[in-house]
């Protein structure tokens, strides 16, 4: 599941629950700094992941996916 969420900047955050054949995923998007868009960082059950995808398991499980909405900091210009 790919994740590039877009909100209202003036909303603070937003929670979706999917099911996935038998396993359950609790999404959280945050948008703290009312930015609206942009992926600062997403954890999988309390876990950073690297690029804004997660993998989809079929486990009779609950999830936790937290989605962090922000701007992320700049490299400087040489």
């Amino acid at each position: 599941l790919t994740l590039d969420p877009v909100l209202r900047c003036d909303w603070q955050g937003v929670r979706i629950r999917f099911r996935y054949h038998s396993a359950h995923y609790e999404i959280a998007l945050e948008n703290p700094d009312s930015v609206g868009r942009g992926v600062l960082w997403i954890e999988l059950d309390h876990r950073r992941v690297s690029g804004q995808t997660i993998t989809l398991r079929d486990d009779g499980t609950a999830h936790a996916v937290t989605v962090r909405l922000g701007r992320p900091a700049t490299q400087p210009i040489n």
